[in-house]
């Protein structure tokens, strides 16, 4: 159910957008409504809503109200600085009082960037994450990256305390 004064703010604030603003004000102010209409339209109809591209503020809220499952992919294999930090309080946070169980894919674009992952899979280990992929991929396709999976296989070794998580690695 959508809080009443929520809604009340969005539309007053929406009409503070007054005609003589500049048009690239207007139009965002538009495309962030119609945004907002198709997510809470897909949250209505289907009880779920997809979003394929990047929004980190998406992706941090979605973390802070998740009561069940968080499943992220992330196709960056240096992290985020700060985003970073704010998301694993938040994976923290959601694991510790509401007991959500944390899923992440790292993919990477071959062996030397799944290497440079071993700190991050740490931090999301400590942050309570029970479940860590990495997808490696590899432009050479002729044979099995053995050696690649041995890397990453060693990332999967060291767990943290009171905590049983499990690694898998594929290509």
């Amino acid at each position: 159910m959508t809080d009443p004064e929520s809604v009340s703010r969005l539309l007053r604030y929406a009409g503070e957008i007054a005609d003589h603003e500049p048009q690239v004000i207007r139009d965002l102010a538009r495309w962030e409504l119609e945004r907002l209409t198709l997510l809470l339209k897909q949250l209505g109809a289907d009880g779920e809503a997809v979003y394929e591209g990047e929004d980190s503020e998406w992706l941090l809220g979605l973390t802070a109200v998740t009561r069940r499952t968080v499943d992220a992919v992330d196709t960056s294999w240096r992290g985020s600085g700060d985003l970073e930090l704010r998301y694993l309080r938040l994976q923290r946070e959601a694991v510790a009082e509401r007991s959500v169980r944390v899923r992440r894919v790292f993919v990477v674009e071959g062996p030397q960037h799944a290497a440079a992952l071993a700190g991050r899979v740490a931090e999301h280990r400590q942050a309570g994450a029970d479940h860590i992929c990495i997808q490696v991929l590899d432009h050479d396709a002729r044979g099995m990256p053995i050696a690649a999976w041995r890397r990453l296989a060693a990332l999967g070794t060291t767990q943290p305390p009171d905590h049983a998580p499990r690694a898998s690695a594929t290509t």
